[in-house]
C-alpha cells in the first residue's frame, strides 16, 4: 500500500468482486497465533474442512501445532501464506 496505493485499491476491488472481502480488512493479524479450523472459518470465511484438508494434503506447509479442547491447532500464518499462494510455496 505504501509503494503503490492505486494498484492496491484496484487489487482490493477485484478481490471483493471475487467474494474475498476479508482480504481488504484493516484487521491486524497475529500470524503466530494458534487457531482451530473453526476459528479460521469464523474470522476469515474459510471453510474449516478446507483447512483440515490442506493440512492433510500439505503437512509441510500447514503442520498441526497441537490440540486445544480436543481440536487441532494450526499457526494462522501458515494458513494465510498457503491461501495467498494458491496452495503453492
Amino acid at each position: 500500500m505504501d509503494a503503490d496505493p492505486s494498484t492496491c485499491r484496484i487489487i482490493d476491488a477485484r478481490m471483493q468482486e471475487y467474494g474475498q472481502t476479508w482480504i481488504t480488512s484493516d484487521l491486524v493479524v497475529d500470524v503466530e497465533r494458534l487457531v482451530t479450523a473453526q476459528e479460521v472459518s469464523e474470522e476469515f470465511d474459510i471453510n474449516p474442512w478446507n483447512v483440515h484438508d490442506w493440512a492433510r494434503r500439505h503437512p509441510d506447509q500447514i503442520p498441526k501445532r497441537g490440540k486445544k479442547d480436543g481440536k487441532t491447532l494450526f499457526r494462522l500464518g501458515d494458513i494465510i501464506v498457503y491461501q495467498a499462494n494458491g496452495g503453492r510455496r
